[in-house]
């Protein structure tokens, strides 16, 4: 499932970690236009799948396929 959460309270990494909780098994890609540091600042982790603004399908597309196939 996909999520927006620029309108809401919670930041990515912070509905990743309550989403977790009850499914620790989900997958979750953060998808960001934020540079590195403000990443890490927000608690994500270097080994988080990322996907950085602006991205083509074909980004999207590998990249889930990476998640899928580790």
């Amino acid at each position: 499932s996909a999520s927006r959460t620029a309108k809401t309270q919670l930041s990515g990494p912070e509905l990743a970690r309550q989403i977790l909780v009850q499914r620790p098994d989900m997958d979750v890609l953060f998808i960001t236009g934020h540079n590195d540091d403000t990443i890490r600042s927000l608690g994500v982790s270097q080994d988080s799948p990322i996907l950085k603004k602006p991205f083509s399908v074909d980004c999207v597309v590998r990249k889930v396929r990476e998640m899928l196939l580790s």
